[in-house]
C-alpha cells in the first residue's frame, strides 16, 4: 500500500502545477503522515521542482482557498475525508482532473464521477464486538451496527 502511495503521490504531483513553466507545487494538505514528507522530498530530488506545503485541518484550507478564490497559489488539496473533497468540489474550489495514466490504474467506483477529486489511499475498516452480546450473523449491513 505505501508504495501505491508513492507511485500515485509522484504521479500526482507531476502532473499538477498552474502553469508548465512553474519550479513549485504548492499543496494544501490536512494530512500528517512521515510518508507523504519522504515523497514530497524525493520529488523535489527527482524534479527540482520545489514542494510548498501549508497543513491545516480541511475547513481550514477550504476557507483558505475560497478567500482566494482565482488566485489561489494551491495546485493540490488534499484531504484524510472524501466528505470535505465533495463539499470543495460544491464551493467551485476544485478543477477537474484529467489525467489518463493515473486514472487507468483506479477502480472506477474509486473515482469521483465528475471527474474533481481522485483518492490517493484508501482504508479497510475493521468491525469488534463481543461475541456474549452480538450474534454475528445479525451483522450485514452498516445499519445493523447501529
Amino acid at each position: 500500500m505505501k508504495k501505491y502511495l508513492l507511485i500515485t503521490l509522484t504521479l500526482i504531483l507531476s502532473s499538477c502545477s498552474q502553469n508548465e513553466n512553474s519550479n513549485e507545487i504548492n499543496i494544501y494538505s490536512q494530512r500528517h503522515y512521515n510518508v507523504d514528507e519522504l515523497q514530497y522530498e524525493n520529488f523535489q530530488k527527482k524534479t527540482g521542482i520545489k514542494v510548498n506545503v501549508v497543513k491545516a485541518n480541511a475547513d481550514e484550507l477550504i476557507q483558505r482557498m475560497k478567500n482566494e478564490g482565482e488566485n489561489s497559489p494551491a495546485d493540490l488539496f488534499i484531504t484524510v475525508d472524501v466528505g470535505k473533497l465533495w463539499q470543495a468540489s460544491e464551493m467551485g474550489l476544485l478543477q477537474k482532473f484529467e489525467d489518463r495514466n493515473i486514472t487507468k490504474n483506479i477502480s472506477p467506483e474509486l473515482l469521483d464521477k465528475n471527474g474533481y477529486w481522485i483518492p490517493v489511499t484508501y482504508r479497510s475498516r475493521i468491525i469488534v464486538y463481543s461475541k456474549e452480546r452480538v450474534n454475528k450473523d445479525e451483522l450485514s449491513t452498516y445499519e445493523d451496527l447501529a
